[in-house]
């Protein structure tokens, strides 16, 4: 951390985090294709669904993850590896006792749930069938998404690809099993993410045990205390109320698009989130990527190598959001028909909601970035204010576009919240790298305690 360039460095923790992310985008679109062939318009359906319900439990995953890992690399750049696995151990029962309450929960709250969001018949049945088994391995899915995380910020960013790439692959293998040969449908494909899912989890807690781990935790460590507990929580808190922008955001859509163009409408917007979640895993590689960066150099005081970091990150998320939405305008009837050949009005209403949908996808990178960022360096309240902004601004748009302009209006109203909410987050992005480098050069020579830290922490 304190010797390589901020490029070597960048591209040592970014590059496996995005490999590692691509392929699970990969995965999520095969494993909509695979849907989309063996069980149609309303397997599709009810995988969009079903999707806010489960988020949930990764969202918490994610929560205590990211909020364990800022401290981890916070206490590493201190050089304080102690206070480093005392919060490795506490995460790990923090995981078991927050699924233990978090999966019965979504096992028998599924049903109205999916009633609320206005599925019924076959499509409500299989978005149960599909929610019910990640209800009952809820351990395995909140610690899949916890556990690379803290690998990540024990300078283990190639084997926490690797781990991720493997679950990825068996999910696609296994998903193709059981979905395609066996028939097994939406809970085939349940049954080999879960199964996926427990191989990370496996995989991770090895390592994390083994003697060459850079931060030993000690038994006494997995003793949660409170103050520790809500540290974590508090620090992560951030990643779930970005994960509840998603819920909303999914929910939302889907009741509308049920409301404004019944099932055929939800099937097309769960194939533009298919095409969208393959930019968000890209955006999320570099985001988690940069973290454990971050992190460190807030803790040892680094204020110039933060500033290069996250310029470097937002210029990589504009440059290949561009990239992704040149290629979808070049040929969306192409795009839409890996999905389903077969249907016309559902080809003609997914290749129209491309277009209008993801004109302005890069914003989203600009935004998960910029919420991770502050999140990283410990301005927990400013990553709180970026990531519920969202959701404030959406609103509006949600109740006036459709009304002006039906489905249309449904398609155009994240694109047209982000171009509003991208305008101040960026511009509370600029006075914080401004800050940073006014005080870079006296930060680069004195211990990590100084005022600017002080004053950064106490967000």
């Amino acid at each position: 951390m304190h010797t390589a360039s901020d490029g070597k460095l960048f591209a040592t923790y970014v590059s496996p985090a995005v490999t590692a992310m691509i392929v699970n985008g990969i995965y999520s679109v095969i494993d909509g294709i695979f849907i989309g062939q063996a069980v149609g318009a309303e397997g599709l359906a009810a995988a969009g669904i079903a999707w806010p319900i489960f988020a949930v439990m990764i969202g918490v995953g994610m929560m205590i993850g990211m909020g364990a890992g800022s401290y981890i690399g916070l206490y590493r750049g201190r050089g304080d590896d102690g206070k480093a696995g005392h919060i490795i151990g506490n995460t790990l029962s923090l995981l078991l006792l927050t699924s233990l309450l978090l999966g019965p929960l979504t096992y028998l709250l599924s049903p109205p749930l999916v009633a609320l969001m206005g599925a019924s018949g076959a499509t409500a049945g299989y978005a149960e069938d599909y929610l019910r088994i990640f209800a009952l391995f809820a351990p395995v899915v909140l610690s899949a998404a916890a556990l690379p995380l803290l690998l990540r910020n024990g300078d283990q960013p190639s084997l926490t690809t690797w781990i991720l790439c493997i679950g990825a692959l068996l999910n696609l293998i296994v998903g193709y099993w059981l979905i395609i040969i066996r028939e097994m449908g939406m809970t085939g494909a349940a049954l080999a993410t879960v199964f996926a899912q427990a191989v990370v989890c496996l995989l991770s807690l090895y390592y994390l045990q083994r003697d060459d781990w850079p931060i030993p935790f000690r038994r006494r460590d997995l003793r949660p205390q409170r103050r520790s507990c809500q540290q974590i929580l508090h620090r992560g808190l951030p990643s779930l109320v970005m994960f509840g922008y998603f819920i909303f955001f999914m929910v939302a859509h889907n009741w509308l698009f049920l409301q404004h163009g019944g099932v055929v409408a939800v099937a097309a917007f769960s194939i533009a989130s298919y095409i969208f979640a393959f930019y968000g895993y890209f955006a999320e590689g570099i985001a988690t990527g940069i973290q454990p960066i971050l992190s460190y150099h807030v803790g040892s005081g680094q204020q110039r190598r933060v500033r290069a970091t996250v310029i470097m990150a937002l210029c990589w998320v504009t440059a290949i959001g561009g990239v992704i939405s040149a290629i979808i305008y070049i040929d969306t009837d192409a795009i839409a028909r890996i999905f389903n050949s077969d249907d016309e009005q559902l080809l003609q209403m997914t290749v129209n909601g491309l277009r209008l949908h993801l004109f302005a996808i890069f914003l989203d990178g600009i935004i998960f970035v910029s919420g991770i960022y502050f999140q990283a360096v410990h301005r927990t309240y400013v990553a709180l204010l970026v990531n519920s902004g969202n959701i404030a601004i959406q609103i509006p748009m949600l109740i006036i576009l459709p009304w002006l302009w039906g489905v249309n209006g449904i398609w155009l109203a994240m694109p047209i919240s982000n171009i509003l909410i991208a305008i101040p987050v960026l511009w509370i992005m600029l006075d914080d790298l401004r800050q940073r480098r006014a005080i870079s050069t006296s930060d680069e020579s004195v211990p990590p305690r100084t005022a600017a830290h002080d004053r950064h922490d106490s967000d």
